[in-house]
């Protein structure tokens, strides 16, 4: 049933994508409307359905367990409010969705397209699953307008709040080197050769472990190493040809091919392809360890929410633009929940 309400959801905002909405307020409003019944599906979720809300649930009852300072203050006002851990969810909800749509409003031109690309992947896997990180991916898409703006104060200060949040936003510290300016010849070499220079670390399998110099992540790798050494978590090492991500492979160079012909009506384009091809070298640097390559990814990867919309600016007729997103987000939604089971089927 919790399955089928977000597939009926994401059915009708990809028919209403191919309407033409002559007045702005119309489209904001459904935007709006979509915002809060997302709100809804995941602060009343029943836990089990997904893959941590027990987790949680056990995280809101030990105060000992070792997480972000955050979660154990937003458990204390669970408590103190709501008197169970649905507060909890409640709270985080109200968090990550209205401030994420807040930037995907702000970033994206075509907002109902960006929320059908939020909602058939990003939903599931940080709103409706991964809810710490949820909140840090929102507040890093509301920095990245300081950060194409040249304000590297605002946006260190804003990422150093996503931080305490979930820990894995050290990814985004890095990224204040950025800029929005035009791309330079430069930097479209180094886009063009970044996922191959990844993909030839990749195959020569290189442990990155002694390459980070935080120590904090130094050691929590090491203890995801350790946990797949011992069989606690998955080992396999990810098929770095998998159809998804040379899905997504093939979109970014098809953007990027396009630049020169989208970049004057996408402002953050420029921003958007720099972030994307650090999400794509994660995932291959990573990967000898899946959990650190699909969640560093991610993080970085939510831009395909502003990113893949620009498809319409490259592609003629437009609705043909508008079908290939669609189709991209049936792939990647099936793929989430019935290959990667992200949403159970029942709740035992």
């Amino acid at each position: 049933m919790y399955i089928t309400i977000i597939g009926i959801l994401l059915a009708v905002v990809a028919v209403l994508i191919f309407f033409d909405k002559e007045d702005k307020h119309v489209e904001l409003l459904i935007y709006i409307a979509v915002a809060l019944l997302m709100f809804f599906i995941v602060a009343f979720r029943p836990i089990g359905i997904d893959k941590d809300s027990i987790m949680y649930t056990e995280m809101y009852s030990d105060p000992d367990f070792m997480v972000e300072p955050t979660f154990k203050w937003i458990s204390s006002i669970s408590s103190l409010v709501f008197g169970d851990v649905r507060g909890v969810f409640i709270i985080y909800a109200l968090l990550a969705i209205p401030l994420k749509a807040w930037s995907i409003h702000k970033l994206s031109e075509y907002s109902l397209l960006a929320v059908l690309i939020w909602m058939g992947h990003f939903f599931i896997i940080h709103e409706c699953t991964q809810i710490r990180a949820a909140v840090a991916v929102a507040i890093f898409l509301y920095a990245i307008r300081f950060l194409s703006e040249g304000k590297k104060k605002k946006y260190l200060l804003a990422i150093m709040v996503a931080l305490i949040f979930h820990y894995s936003s050290l990814l985004y510290f890095p990224l204040v080197l950025l800029g929005n300016s035009s791309l330079s010849n430069r930097w479209k070499y180094f886009l063009y050769l970044a996922p191959l220079i990844g993909y030839a670390l990749a195959i020569l399998k290189i442990d990155f472990l002694d390459l980070v110099p935080i120590p904090f992540f130094q050691d929590k790798i090491k203890v995801y190493q350790e946990m797949k050494d011992k069989g606690v978590m998955a080992g396999d090492d990810i098929n770095i040809f998998n159809v998804a991500f040379l899905l997504k492979l093939l979109i970014y160079y098809f953007l990027l091919m396009k630049y020169e012909v989208i970049k004057d009506r996408a402002r953050y384009m420029p921003m958007m392809l720099k972030i994307y091809a650090f999400s794509i070298l994660v995932f291959l640097l990573f990967s000898f360890m899946p959990v650190l390559a699909y969640r560093g990814s991610e993080m970085l990867a939510v831009v395909e929410i502003v990113l893949i919309p620009y498809l319409v600016y490259a592609v003629r007729p437009v609705n043909v633009a508008r079908l290939l997103v669609v189709l991209f987000v049936v792939a990647v939604f099936l793929q989430d929940v019935f290959y990667n089971n992200l949403l159970l089927q029942s709740v035992s």
